[in-house]
């Protein structure tokens, strides 16, 4: 898997950086919004993206051709999903990260969706996806769990845009449903075992 580092990035220059500010009319301005959310499923933890976005409020964009890279870094607030194909980077004069977790950067095992990056100040986007479409897609985390992860359960972070905001919403860990069962099979266990003591004496 290629880090997701996108400092990184193989740039080959398919466009130059492009004002955007005033493309969309000024009755556009609907704050939509995108969730991320990681549950775990089994022996793996999915990370499912859901939503709309609206890039009015840039400050510019460029086209970058990039390589794969699926994962994502709770400390630093990011999510990445890119393709090996020509992508679209927004940025913003100013978005705080919003962290989910203490964990660094761990690529993904498997990615199902559409393209889609948030990054502190900056999101990315499939070249070809139009402000206010609908995003969608499901990283995989093959045997991991939140402690690996680095995610931190229950948590809820928001990264603020000019007209957007990206959620991550990390699941409650669930206590398994085999453990209350366990419990009042032992408590069964010890009061048999002291009627057996009692009756003994």
């Amino acid at each position: 898997m290629t880090p997701f580092n996108f400092a990184r990035t193989a740039v080959f220059a398919c466009a130059a950086a492009l004002a955007i500010g005033a493309a969309e009319p000024a009755d556009a301005a609907v704050i939509v919004i995108v969730i991320v959310s990681f549950e775990k499923v089994g022996l793996d933890v999915i990370a499912t993206l859901s939503g709309t976005i609206n890039f009015r409020g840039a400050a510019n964009s460029a086209h970058i051709a990039t390589g794969p890279s699926y994962g994502i870094n709770p400390a630093g607030g990011s999510f990445g999903a890119l393709d090996a194909d020509t992508n679209t980077r927004w940025t913003y004069a100013n978005a705080p990260a919003a962290p989910f977790g203490t964990g660094g950067y761990t690529a993904a095992t498997t990615y199902v969706g559409d393209a889609f990056v948030v990054e502190d100040n900056r999101l990315w986007t499939d070249q070809g996806f139009v402000s206010g479409g609908i995003l969608s897609g499901t990283m995989t985390f093959a045997g991991a769990s939140f402690a690996s992860l680095g995610l931190t359960p229950g948590a809820n972070s928001t990264a603020t845009y000019p007209n957007d905001t990206v959620t991550f919403v990390v699941a409650d860990v669930p206590v398994p449903a085999a453990l209350p069962m366990l419990g009042l099979g032992l408590g069964a266990l010890g009061r048999i075992g002291a009627r057996r003591r009692r009756r003994a004496a």
